[in-house]
């Protein structure tokens, strides 16, 4: 049976999802497992993980085949730029900083209160006002197959990655992860 299992240890999320269970594993999965390197640390939720998830695992098992980004990873302003911010140090969810593109989870729960909404706010222009370009999420977008093939499409362009068709394969996949990871009964739905 598919399972998700999330261990929350300050900016370090362990999850274990039964990709298996899709059905997209040849029998031995721990050769698969050992060509395929698909672990990325210090995610900070279930949802930046599944936002993780979608956005990177190759085309035929679901994803978007979107190349591997670092999460939480310090990003300093220059020191000709600090004055341009109020923060030291950001901590974006995932940074490709090659390309200097954040992409953001925002949970219902962490980022509802007003106080909150005016800090993001804040902490994007900063950003931007340094050079990132930064795309949000939220789970609307993540919940929504055709919403979020429309964010996956622009994180995909500001990658600079180029599009390919979709196979009905990598259709059928991607509806089968989707139903893995936002099970009702999954961790996940305890940070939406």
């Amino acid at each position: 049976a598919p399972y998700w299992a999330a261990e929350d240890y300050r900016y370090e999320t362990v999850v274990s999802v039964d990709l298996a269970a899709l059905g997209l594993f040849p029998d031995n999965a721990e050769r698969f497992k050992n060509r395929v390197d698909l672990a990325i640390d210090h995610l900070g939720s279930p949802y930046e993980t599944i936002l993780y998830l979608f956005l990177c695992l190759p085309r035929k098992l679901g994803g978007y085949g979107l190349p591997k980004p670092v999460a939480n990873r310090s990003i300093m302003p220059k020191s000709r730029d600090a004055h341009l911010v109020a923060q030291r140090d950001f901590y974006p969810d995932l940074l490709w900083p090659d390309k200097q593109l954040v992409v953001e989870y925002d949970s219902f729960k962490h980022h509802s209160a007003p106080e909150q909404t005016e800090h993001d706010a804040r902490r994007r222009n900063d950003l931007e006002s340094i050079g990132y370009r930064v795309m949000v999420a939220n789970r609307s977008i993540v919940s929504s197959a055709a919403l979020f093939s429309q964010f996956a499409d622009k994180v995909r362009r500001e990658l600079g990655v180029r599009s390919r068709p979709e196979t009905a394969h990598c259709r059928d996949s991607r509806m089968q992860l989707r139903r893995l990871l936002l099970a009702p009964d999954s961790i996940a739905e305890l940070w939406r």
